[in-house]
């Protein structure tokens, strides 16, 4: 009889006891910080029918999926908790009261490369507030008290909460006359971190000929934090956007702000809605630890319209 060797498959996650232990710990810390914001648990399916998991549509998700068949069926394992939960919500509308508030911890699975900091098995933990229609915007501005609470629970003092809204983007693009080059703009300012103000605004200046003076007002621009400390020239739009920008921060992070690290740097990633991105301060090993935002989700088959 031959022999087999012990192994586990590259990119799945397999503890020894400390470390899991410290992992069930920092899930406690997660759930009783969910729960007490008023966030319930669910639990859904690791093995969805597939035409439930690409409903969302197919591209890179189809190629990251794992898929098979058993029988007649046709079958994939979870790739994130969101299409669940849209199933979950379209399943069971008549039976939820609205707004849904829920928490979900669960591992989920994607076929990519294994790699430093990429997994194919790992967990998410997410939280997510369903609105039987329009949402009171106050849901957008607890998050960063949730995001506070909890790194707090785990014992980490310095970080950031990083904040950014498409419609305050847009509307300083637009006051600049760059409304065309929003795109290009924001995926240039993206790579900031990574490369650099210095070369970002090389890129801007001469891959896509926006003045310097232009370039140098996005900069600060995505640059601003939580303080109000904008300095301009009252009279001109652009700067009243940017200050705008800057209170409506000071605002949403006002009871949290006190002992986080350069809280509030509104961030140029061109996503629909507020969203909120948490990493350690600089310095730091771990960069992004928790990001998410609003998401609008309209007549995904076979869903009803919510999210």
């Amino acid at each position: 009889m031959a022999t087999i060797k012990a192994h586990t498959l590259s990119g799945f996650m397999e503890l020894l006891p400390a470390p899991q232990t410290q992992m069930e710990r920092l899930m406690e810390v997660l759930r009783s910080s969910y729960g007490v914001y008023g966030f319930t648990p669910l639990d859904t399916p690791i093995i969805e029918a597939s035409d439930v998991l690409l409903a969302k549509g197919g591209g890179e998700t189809e190629k990251q999926i794992y898929r098979f068949s058993k029988g007649d069926s046709d079958l994939s394992l979870r790739f994130d908790l969101t299409v669940p939960l849209a199933k979950y919500v379209a399943l069971h509308y008549a039976d939820l009261a609205f707004p849904f508030r829920r928490f979900q911890i669960g591992k989920v699975y994607r076929g990519e490369r294994a790699q430093r900091g990429r997994f194919r098995e790992f967990y998410q933990a997410d939280i997510d507030v369903i609105g039987d229609g329009e949402l009171d915007i106050t849901n957008d501005a607890e998050i960063p008290a949730i995001i506070y609470t909890v790194f707090s629970r785990l014992g980490l003092s310095r970080f950031q909460i990083r904040i950014n809204n498409r419609r305050i983007l847009n509307g300083f693009y637009a006051m600049l006359g760059l409304s065309d080059k929003s795109g290009d703009i924001m995926r240039t300012v993206d790579k900031i971190e990574k490369i650099g103000p210095d070369l970002v605004r090389a890129i801007l200046v001469d891959d896509y000929a926006i003045e310097g003076e232009k370039a140098d007002e996005i900069l600060a621009f995505i640059g601003i934090g939580g303080q109000v400390a904008y300095v301009g020239d009252v009279h001109d739009p652009v700067h009243i956007v940017a200050h705008i920008a800057q209170v409506l921060l000071q605002h949403i992070l006002h009871d949290v702000a006190a002992e986080v690290a350069d809280v509030g740097k509104v961030i140029h990633r061109g996503a629909a809605g507020i969203h909120f991105h948490m990493a350690r301060c600089v310095g730091g090993e771990f960069g992004f630890l928790m990001g998410g935002g609003v998401v609008k989700i309209h007549n995904i088959h076979p869903f009803r319209v919510f999210v």
